[in-house]
């Protein structure tokens, strides 16, 4: 048994009470999980700045959607991290997975890298500031798939499995990651020359960088 990782597909009101309470079970007196790569501070800090950016974002102001994305992604970063912690201590106990606060879930062998490259197109929605992807499939199982938007992607480079961004100094990036193959991405500039790029990851690794597509909203 390993655990299951379908809290990535979860909407955000969904996610902020389901890492919280990862976070709570994890953390309290007596857990068997004592030592995380990423502190429980850091943790409940990064639960609370999604609640805050996701009720923000309900407002529609300018940039909140972004905001809100940036904050779901270092989420969900650490709780990935909590999670393959989890797998490690369990060693395939579903009681000590649940004891964790995360589901359990079979698995037959890791999942396989995915090698393919990805293939984006935009969806233009007719709303200013707002764009929607597609990413078309690819091999491998469990793919998380991972925007990057701005002005310009120069900054973004690959080496060997590592995806590299160094900012361009006066450049915003806009963020989203998604198991679903449809992402919708808010807070963009509006009537601004944009690019897009995607890579996806699943637990094998991450896969080549798509290419760079141009696009306005």
């Amino acid at each position: 048994m390993y655990v299951c990782r379908d809290y990535k597909q979860k909407e955000v009101l969904e996610k902020i009470p389901f890492y919280q309470n990862i976070h709570d079970q994890m953390s309290q007196t007596g857990s068997a999980f004592s030592a995380p790569a990423v502190t429980y501070i850091i943790g409940n800090t990064q639960i609370g700045t999604l609640r805050s950016t996701q009720i923000t974002a309900q407002s529609r102001a300018r940039g909140s959607a972004s905001l809100m994305h940036d904050a779901e992604k270092n989420c969900e970063v650490t709780i990935d991290s909590w999670a393959d912690y989890v797998d490690s201590k369990a060693n395939g106990s579903k009681s000590i997975i649940e004891s964790a606060g995360f589901k359990a879930t079979a698995e037959e062998s890791t999942p396989g890298k995915v090698t393919n490259q990805p293939a984006i197109a935009i969806i233009n929605p007719n709303v200013a500031g707002v764009m929607n992807f597609e990413v078309g499939l690819l091999q491998g199982n469990s793919n998380v798939f991972n925007m990057i938007v701005a002005t310009d992607l120069s900054g973004v480079t690959q080496a060997g499995n590592e995806v590299i961004l160094a900012p361009v100094a006066g450049v915003t990036y806009y963020t989203a990651s998604s198991m679903q193959r449809k992402i919708s991405m808010g807070g963009l500039p509006k009537i601004t020359p944009l690019h897009a790029l995607c890579y996806t990851t699943n637990r094998a690794g991450n896969s080549v960088l798509s290419k760079i597509i141009p696009f306005s909203c």
